[in-house]
Formats: structure tokens, C-alpha cells, sequence
């Protein structure tokens, strides 16, 4: 598996023009340096059940930083977001890193634009879909390496391919 070059992915993330949103770039570094040791605090998560509880602490901040994660809407940055995210989904340098970008992409598939921003569900979608599909063979892949993937990807492939109770072209 080819990994990110971390050092590449911050000098990107630092040269974005982030507008208003001056916080995605930290939570996306975050995303993508997750790791079963990531601290939290003073307190070191270790373990599959940590790394739940870890996934979950960071894709909320990522998701309530280009959104609102409890309202399930996300904010137009979200977009210039999507391929950062994607590359960890697809990159990552630890499997905690790759699986909180796979949930944060399905969380925000099923999320619905904010107010007044409509237009942006489909391009959000659309971006999804894309990623998905190009690289199907490397999201199949990641459920072959991790049992807690299979459902992960499970998840994330039926719901681009498979909408309104009909399949999708692939």
C-alpha cells in the first residue's frame, strides 16, 4: 500500500486559502495523524475500543468543523474539504486515520447541506461517488485488511451504489 507523505498533505492543507473556515486545516492534520496512540488530553487511547472512541472524537470535530455534525448539515467549505478527507480515507499511515476519513465521507453522503446552500448536495454526492468508484479496488482492499472494515466499506459502497432501493452503474 502506498501511504501520504504527511509532509506534503500539511504544506497543502497550510496553503489552501480555508477563507473563513481558519480551523479545517488543524482538524484534518489531526485526521490524518490519528493513530491508536493519538493523545487526548493527558490520556493515551490504546485498544480496538479506544480506537472506536478515538475515530469517533476526531470525526466529530472534523464534521462539526465544516458542519454540524448533531444537525447533520455541513457548510460549503466541506467541498474544498472532500479531497483531504479522501486522501487519508485512501493514504492514511494508520488504519485508525483511514477509518475515521471512511466514516467522516459516509456521515457526510447521508448529511444535507446548510441553509440556503441546496445546490451543494449533489456536488457533494457526486465527489463521493467519485471517489468511491475510482478507487474501488483500494476501499475492497482495506476490508480484506481490517475486520472493522468490512462494514465500514460495506456501508460506504451500498450507499453510492445503491439508492432508492436500485443499483447503481458502477
Amino acid at each position: 500500500m502506498c501511504y501520504m507523505d504527511i509532509n506534503k498533505f500539511t504544506a497543502r492543507l497550510d496553503a489552501f486559502n480555508w477563507h473563513n473556515y481558519e480551523h479545517v486545516p488543524s482538524v484534518l492534520k489531526a485526521l490524518a495523524l490519528a493513530t491508536e496512540e493519538s493523545t487526548d488530553g493527558i490520556i493515551i487511547i490504546k485498544g480496538s475500543e479506544a480506537d472506536l472512541l478515538l475515530n469517533a472524537k476526531i470525526s466529530n470535530s472534523v464534521l462539526s468543523t465544516i458542519g454540524n455534525n448533531h444537525g447533520g448539515y455541513y457548510y460549503p467549505v466541506a467541498v474544498d474539504a472532500l479531497p483531504f478527507i479522501a486522501e487519508v480515507a485512501l493514504y492514511g499511515n494508520h488504519i485508525v486515520a483511514r477509518n475515521c476519513a471512511i466514516n467522516i465521507l459516509i456521515d457526510l453522503y447521508y448529511f444535507c447541506p446548510d441553509v440556503g446552500c441546496d445546490d451543494l448536495m449533489p456536488i457533494v454526492r457526486a465527489e463521493i461517488e467519485n471517489i468511491v468508484s475510482e478507487n474501488i479496488a483500494n476501499f475492497i482492499k482495506f476490508a480484506d485488511d481490517d475486520k472493522r472494515n468490512t462494514s465500514l466499506i460495506h456501508e460506504s459502497l451500498m450507499s453510492v451504489f445503491i439508492k432508492d432501493g436500485e443499483a447503481n452503474d458502477i
